[in-house]
């Protein structure tokens, strides 16, 4: 481990350099028996199999069978690494828009293309939202975004406040439906049960004169869940996901006409 944390520092011109292939292959020392494209893929592997915290320069090591240092020659650290990781996969997850799609299709597009992504891979909700790596990927990903759209009457930075409001919101999403997902494996217990030894003081304690709102949205069925199930999210988080989608393009559709008058 002494090894792995003095060489996790982080050098952004370096990331960089690594990230558009910018680099001078070394002219002396053993000839290379891995690719930098093979050591990504490797990380993305483990993962996706054991989450955010299994990803190590050691752990990606013996998933290749060789030796943890051996990996430095391509990788300086696992900075590095988690910069290349996270470009590729946006490259795997990026769309066309069809030539007669609308913006706000384009735009809900991108939002599912996101959905997905951070879906597939659950370790990227743990990646930093600012500081992003600036990799071919990412850049080519955003230029299309932005294009999409493009000519509505925008200015650039509110072209760019758009697009991040749409990712911050499928990030919140996912990051909720995942926890919602994983929390009864976490801690070995399902949400009726842990419901149930919750409503056994709540009932004792609820006064609905102290709170008649969420009373009468309980009257509702407010707060109804469904069991059923869709892959690894439950129906009700992709359900909450839709109807905020929903909203959020609502809102940027009104901001859209607003500044048309």
């Amino acid at each position: 481990m002494g090894d792995e944390r003095e060489r996790d520092d982080i050098d952004p011109g370096r990331s960089m350099r690594l990230l558009w292939r910018i680099q001078v292959a070394p002219k002396r020392g053993p000839k290379q028996s891995l690719t930098t494209d093979q050591i990504v893929t490797a990380a993305i592997e483990v993962a996706d199999a054991e989450g955010f915290a299994a990803i190590s320069m050691r752990r990606v090591a013996k998933r290749l069978g060789v030796g943890a240092m051996s990996l430095y020659t391509y990788v300086p650290s696992k900075s590095d690494l988690l910069a290349l990781m996270f470009d590729r996969v946006v490259g795997d997850y990026d769309i066309s828009f069809p030539e007669d799609a609308a913006w706000r299709d384009r735009l809900e597009m991108i939002a599912r293309a996101q959905w997905d992504l951070y879906r597939d891979h659950r370790w990227m909700g743990h990646m930093p939202a600012t500081r992003v790596p600036l990799g071919p990927n990412l850049l080519d990903s955003y230029e299309r975004s932005a294009a999409a759209i493009s000519g509505l009457g925008l200015t650039g930075k509110e072209m760019t406040e758009v697009l991040n409001l749409v990712s911050s919101y499928v990030r919140g999403a996912v990051r909720l439906a995942v926890e919602a997902a994983t929390l009864p494996l976490v801690h070995a217990m399902d949400d009726e049960d842990w419901w149930a030894g919750v409503g056994l003081v709540l009932g004792a304690v609820w006064d609905p004169a102290r709170f008649p709102t969420l009373s009468s949205a309980e009257m509702a069925h407010a707060w109804d869940q469904d069991d059923d199930e869709q892959g690894f999210f439950m129906a009700e988080a992709v359900a909450s996901f839709e109807f905020g989608l929903a909203r959020v393009l609502d809102g940027v559709e009104a901001f859209i006409e607003q500044r048309k008058s």
